[in-house]
This record gives C-alpha cells, structure tokens and sequence, in this order.
C-alpha cells in the first residue's frame, strides 16, 4: 500500500513539474513574439546647424552725412529642422551707451520689418530692444529676413566710442550663438574757444565698421 501511495505521490509531482514547464515555455514564447513586435520611437530634437542665423551691417543703406544705419537679419530652418519651430529673433542695442549713459544710437520708428508670418516687431525703448515672436516657422524656410535702422545721436564726448549691437535666435529646443556687429563712433571738433570749453556737438561724425 505504501508503495502504491508513493508512486502516486511522484506521478503527481511529476505531472504539476511538467504544467509548470509547460506554462514557463508558453510565458517565454509570447514574450519573445511581443519583443519582435515591439517598436519604440524617440524625438530627436533638431541642432544648431538645421538652423540659419546671420546679423550683418546693411553697407548699402549707411547714411553717414545724416549718421543713419541699418541692420539685417536673415534667418530660416532648413529641412532637417523636420519639426515647425516657435522662433524669437532679438536685436539689443543696450550697451551701446556713451560715458553720460545716453544711448549712441535711436531706433528710427516704423523701420523695422516684419518677420515671416506677417510677424510684427515689438520694441522697447526702455531696455533697447526689438523682438519678433514667430509662432510657427516651418522646416524648410529659409533666406528669410528683416531689417531695421537706427540713428546716431550726437554727443559732447571728445574721444572715440566703440560700440557693439547684438542678434540672437532661440526657440522651444535651442538657443543659437549670439551674432553682434561692432563699430567705433569719431567725434571731430573743433578748436576749442578762448574760454577753452569744447563745444557741446561735434562738427563731424565718423563711423568706422
């Protein structure tokens, strides 16, 4: 009797061993069908080189009799961008200041243009800056562009004035490198009167790019 019960007992485990490997068996087989089915997929955010960003000094548009100068972004996303972009373009002209903390230069109203999408400027005379917001710019435009154009105002210093006006490009995935145009503003005056007070406006201004 007691043999008969154990050859049960084996034949039992033996039987429960062989639904276990069974059930292993099946868990790896599906498994293994849902990892080839499997597909993952990741954005890969666009780089600086998908992106066209220049800030130069307009030569043909230098007024110097009546110290006029314009500026010209020319901007785009190139194909490999792949995604439409919320671009913003800035043109800062803070610190171009003289020693008295006046401003060398003024932003001549209502020169500036707008940007793709009819994107109008946004200025502000407080912090010297004009800003365009383009909402939507596809990958794929590029050669875009807008200018703009300040005037120089006349000041009392008697020495030469270096000055520097910034560009900058961003957008939801990057910031590009600053671009900036530098320059140097001449007074000339001239001979100081008997009572040795230089005058308070030069007779001349000089640009140098």
């Amino acid at each position: 009797m007691k043999i008969k019960i154990g050859a049960k007992i084996l034949s039992s485990i033996f039987v429960v061993q062989l639904l276990f490997g069974f059930i292993i068996s099946i868990r790896q087989t599906v498994f293994a069908d849902a990892s080839k089915n499997l597909q993952i997929s990741a954005i890969v955010p666009p780089h600086v080189s998908d992106f066209q960003f220049e800030f130069v000094l307009d030569h043909d548009q230098i007024e110097t009799e009546k110290s006029i100068v314009s500026y010209k972004i020319t901007y785009g996303a190139k194909k490999s961008a792949y995604f439409p972009t919320n671009t913003k373009l800035i043109v800062d002209w803070d610190t171009s200041t003289a020693v008295n903390e006046t401003s060398i230069f003024d932003y001549v109203e209502k020169s500036a243009t707008d940007a793709y999408g009819d994107t109008k400027p946004i200025v502000n005379h407080k912090n010297h800056t004009i800003t365009w917001t383009i909402k939507n710019l596809p990958a794929g435009t590029t050669g875009k562009s807008v200018s703009l154009v300040f005037k120089i105002n006349k000041t009392s210093e008697q020495t030469a004035k270096p000055f520097t006006i910034r560009a900058l490009m961003s957008n939801q995935y990057l910031e590009l490198p600053e671009q900036k145009t530098t320059g140097l503003l001449i007074n000339t005056y001239p001979p100081q009167s008997p009572s040795n007070q230089a005058p308070s406006v030069p007779v001349l201004q000089k640009l140098l790019f």
